[in-house]
């Protein structure tokens, strides 16, 4: 028991763990006690269908500890494979996922006393009067939905109505609808579902024959249905015709009842086509259920449209898509001609369906869409702690877990009844506080449990709750993430969008006094820069720096046949001190003298390196930078991020992003997603930038690359500052694809050959990279280096104004910038880093140290082109 306290009191205290339980939770542990089976019950409530954890006996508080034990434990890298390869884990998984995806935020489940979003952004419903007056001018739209509607006879609709959405009102009587909206020519768009007409009409369904030009009835196309229909299903993507359309959802819409398909000759930019929830599409292809039936109606003859055309007639109209959502008996048709080759005919340039990648055969595509069913949904379920993998701050990583059925389906409440806590039970750190256990330290012998005890009394038959967000309070935007699980209104993040865009406006309204306040400082005294060229040769360089991953010690081994320069052992020698460690810290550690010695760091850099901190740089200097992806900062804009997901849910745009740590290397800790939820939950593992993820780079073989520049930087007031002519490549394991799945996978993603070393791969040098942007275009290279230069001269400018004391003529440094191409070789920044690696470039250009640091510190520019 001491050697439990010892190992663990840490942990406990984190928690506020009760000492009186303490003696408990060790017996648990180590005789492996699961016993909260005797407390407690999983329910189905009746009026939400959702699983929930009832109490079966009276709970006292602190009463006892249970363990709760954890389902799976996965990486986000990993998680993707696991699921793929282990059918008993995507099993329960599903089983643990399968109810509604979220409830409102007022439900008596939730237990919170009060509702964090603020009530002005709970959007308030017009009276029917209050509507009607309100109407503006121009073609009309009315929404009159669930506002107790009998007849329409009294409405005073106007006669240039285009779409009446009656949605959930009382109208019983087909002819209310017929006769009062015959009147109207230019009605195109009719909505009566769950009103007693769809009872009381036996030809519901076909009222949208009688109107001469509906194109839609209930959601689905009439026989009319045509270019104003198209445009509505995909009016808030904002194309203003046809041919700029790129994703369409005709999901239940009953596209094949349209008549005339000729303009689908138009859609020359469609990609995407979301034909799901259709029952009976597959006997469209059999030729069954075409073509029309003449019925009558209150001695009233029309025709009612079975199918016009096939489902292949209809897809032949759009030979370029690439990607088909569908249901599954369809899916498992088109796998079937997809492998078999048939499907080329007419759909040659399909690649994914339901998106993923088109699989071999239908059984492979039912374990992906039920790898994509469990992904979707694992971010209201998963839970995470961190674990330190090395020495240095930024080799910790995040690990995932889901917890049992019992610990899944405890509710939420802002005042909860328990408490749960994830917990390591480090067994073998005990073991070695007892010299006759010959014990060895052993981490992957720990075993990792969530805690559950009682933080107040729980009645019999009480609901069980837990805090989702401990720790997390408004001024971390509590009540945004809220949204993984509860409804909050969309206002709320739309009001914090406009502000966020508002301020980043009235920045670009000021580059004119920012290019002034440049101009200044450019015309200051540069002449400081020659002190070391004056002062006479050998140049005297101390420098702690060691490539211990590469083995290497660089600059003995790559400078130190370079006549101008020469290592010394002391600082106290040195007129140069090169060091790694932080600006502050450097007169300390290293001891520096900063008035007579010169070293290779800017204080302030930090708006350079720390990709939050570079973002508020351009930010607030350029309001948004050209060659800077879209970018929130998870601590600052989180409620703005959740509105411009949103905004670009709504319109169908690519809503993919990648979520960065604030100074991790080598990619360590990225993800990618389009789940907003899977985005929100990995902000609780640590600060992030979230930035607009680029969906088309420029590809080498098959393979997404991302390319390193060196800056050398003398001065930043006035700024001067050089770019190393040569570059080269870091490429990903495997071939880029664009499938969902692949987000995950950092071989596709990434230039590492081994992820838990950090190594990079061989990646293409200058030359490969010269040749491979130079087939894409005449001199693409060339000018892909030009705009590579425009943007390090934005970069660095813009420190320069944001943060002035940047500046300091006792220092000099070197920065690696990574690039990342496109498609069509626009270049955007992917971090600026301190001390780039230096030892690969070494082994590969073997003057590369000596031109660099000559530059640096003497201003010789052979290798180099000056920017500033």
């Amino acid at each position: 028991m001491e050697a439990f306290l010892a190992t663990h009191a840490a942990q406990l205290d984190a928690v506020k763990f009760p000492q009186a339980l303490r003696a408990n939770l060790y017996e648990k542990l180590t005789k492996e006690i699961y016993d909260i089976g005797e407390k407690v019950q999983i329910m189905i409530d009746k009026q939400s269908e959702k699983m929930m954890v009832s109490a079966t006996h009276d709970i006292e508080p602190e009463e006892d500890v249970w363990l709760i034990d954890h389902a799976w434990t996965f990486r986000y890298h990993e998680a993707y494979q696991y699921l793929k390869e282990n059918d008993k884990l995507r099993y329960r998984m599903k089983n643990i996922m399968s109810f509604p995806d979220k409830i409102d935020l007022d439900t008596p489940f939730n237990q919170s006393d009060s509702n964090p979003i603020p009530e002005e952004y709970k959007e308030e419903k017009l009276n029917l009067l209050e509507y009607l007056e309100k109407m503006p001018d121009g073609p009309t739209i009315y929404n009159l939905d669930e506002y107790g509607i009998v007849s329409l006879e009294n409405i005073p609709f106007k006669e240039d109505a285009t779409e009446i959405s009656l949605f959930g009102n009382r109208i019983s009587d087909p002819l209310t609808v017929t006769e009062n909206l015959l009147k109207f020519p230019n009605l195109k768009a009719l909505w009566l579902n769950d009103n007693p007409i769809e009872d009381h009409c036996h030809n519901f369904d076909e009222i949208g024959e009688f109107l001469p030009n509906l194109e839609i009835i209930n959601s689905k196309f009439t026989s009319r249905a045509n270019e104003w229909a198209m445009m509505f299903c995909c009016k808030n993507q904002g194309p203003k015709t046809l041919e700029e359309i790129e994703h369409l959802d005709l999901s239940s819409r009953e596209f094949l009842k349209i008549k005339d398909i000729t303009f689908l000759d138009r859609l020359t930019k469609l990609h995407t086509l979301d034909i799901s929830d259709h029952s009976n599409l597959l006997s469209s292809i059999q030729e069954e259920s075409k073509g029309t039936e003449k019925k009558e109606c209150d001695g009233k003859e029309f025709e009612v449209t079975g199918y016009s055309h096939s489902l292949t007639e209809f897809l032949s109209k759009l030979p370029q898509l690439k990607h088909i959502i569908c249901d599954d008996d369809l899916a498992a048709h088109l796998i079937v001609q997809y492998n078999s080759g048939d499907l080329a005919e007419y759909l040659p340039n399909l690649t994914k369906i339901n998106k993923v990648l088109v699989p071999a055969t239908f059984e492979d595509y039912k374990v992906e869409m039920e790898i994509q069913y469990i992904l979707k949904h694992l971010w209201k379920y998963a839970n995470s702690y961190r674990l330190s993998t090395g020495p240095n701050a930024d080799q910790s990583e995040s690990y995932w877990y889901i917890q049992d059925e019992v610990g899944s389906h405890l509710q939420h409440s802002d005042d909860p009844n328990c408490e749960v806590y994830s917990f390591i039970f480090c067994k073998d750190l005990m073991d070695l506080q007892d010299p006759s256990k010959g014990a060895v330290l052993d981490p992957s012998s720990r075993i990792t449990y969530s805690i559950m005890w009682p933080k107040k009394k729980v009645e019999k038959d009480a609901i069980l709750s837990r805090n989702f967000l401990p720790n997390i309070d408004e001024k971390m935007y509590r009540s945004a993430r809220l949204c993984v699980w509860f409804n909050t209104p969309k206002k709320y993040y739309q009001e914090a969008l406009k502000l966020h865009n508002e301020e980043v406006e009235s920045i670009i309204a000021k580059s004119v006094e920012f290019d002034q306040k440049f101009t200044e400082n450019q015309e200051k005294d540069g002449s400081f820069l020659n002190e070391l060229r004056d002062q006479g040769f050998p140049v005297k360089i101390y420098t702690d720096f060691h490539d211990s991953a590469a083995g290497v010690d660089t600059y003995k081994t790559y400078l130190g046949w370079d006549e101008k320069f020469e290592l010394v052992h002391s600082v106290a020698d040195a007129q140069v001190v090169v060091s790694p460690i932080d600006f502050k810290k450097i007169t300390e550690e290293v001891k520096l003298d900063p008035e007579t010695q010169i070293c290779n760091q800017f204080p302030y850099e930090s708006v350079l390196v720390i990709k939050n901190c570079l973002n508020d740089c351009l930010e607030k200097v350029y309001g948004r930078c050209q060659y800077f992806q879209e970018t929130y900062y998870s601590w600052t804009h989180l409620p703005a991020f959740i509105g411009r997901f949103m905004e670009r849910d709504e319109k169908d745009q690519d809503n993919t992003w990648i979520c960065k740590p604030l100074n991790n290397a080598r990619s360590s800790g990225h993800i990618i997603s389009n789940n907003l939820d899977c985005i929100i939950r990995h902000i609780e593992t640590e600060p992030r930038i979230i930035q607009k993820y680029i969906t088309d780079p420029f590809l080498i073989n098959g393979k997404k690359i991302d390319i390193r520049f060196w800056i050398v930087v003398r001065s930043f007031s006035p700024l001067e500052i050089y770019i190393h002519d040569y570059t080269y490549a870091r490429i990903a394991t495997n071939d880029y694809d664009d499938s969902e799945i692949s987000h995950m996978d950092w071989t596709k993603q990434f230039g590492l050959s081994d992820r838990e070393a950090g190594e990079y791969n061989e990646g293409p040098r200058k030359e490969e990279v010269v040749e491979s942007l130079n087939a894409y275009e005449a001199d693409g290279y060339e000018k892909f280096r030009l705009k590579v230069h425009s943007l390090v001269k934005k970069v660095f400018r813009a420190a320069v104004l944001y943060k002035p004391e940047i500046h300091n003529p006792n220092c000099r440094a070197l920065y690696g910038i990574d690039i990342l191409p496109t498609s069509t070789l626009e270049p955007y920044i992917l971090e600026v880093t301190f001390m780039p690696e230096l030892t690969h470039v070494c082994k590969v250009q073997e003057k590369y140290l000596s031109q660099i640091n000559r530059c640096m510190f003497l201003g010789e520019s052979d290798g180099m082109t000056r920017l500033y």
